[in-house]
């Protein structure tokens, strides 16, 4: 039997709460959600994270995202949406299957979704700028 959770998922090995699917991409209610409609978008195909997938797969999944987005936007009224993705082990990634999710947002949910950032120093943008704009 496949190790990976979502393979087994995306071949109805495994209980799950579908709210899309097509023949690459599949969308499930998360088991431990954030909030009401958070929803795990995966490619069917195996893919173990953003360093991983390939860009036809990953437009697939994220043409979904959308869809699902302005879908829940009526369905469900959140007034924003948190769309997250964690690849790799310093990323935080815990289930090695590329996967998006999408956490609608409502008015006084209470959840804090963002992370304090490191002290802005202008010579560091500068030189990250420059490395990260060479071939």
């Amino acid at each position: 039997m496949d190790p990976c959770i979502f393979c087994r998922i995306a071949q109805g090995m495994e209980p799950s709460y579908p709210v899309f699917e097509n023949k690459h991409v599949l969308a499930f209610l998360d088991n431990n959600p954030f909030t009401q409609g958070h929803t795990l978008v995966i490619p069917k195909r195996h893919y173990i994270n953003m360093f991983d997938i390939d860009e036809e797969a990953l437009e697939e999944v994220v043409s979904v995202v959308h869809l699902l987005v302005k879908r829940y936007e009526k369905i469900i009224g959140m007034s924003g949406v948190d769309i997250l993705n964690l690849s790799g082990v310093d990323g935080q990634q815990t289930v090695y299957h590329f996967h998006i999710h999408i956490i609608p947002r409502f008015p006084a949910d209470n959840l804090v979704s963002w992370i304090k950032s490191i002290p802005r120093v202008e010579s560091d943008l500068k030189s990250t700028q420059k490395k990260l704009m060479s071939d």
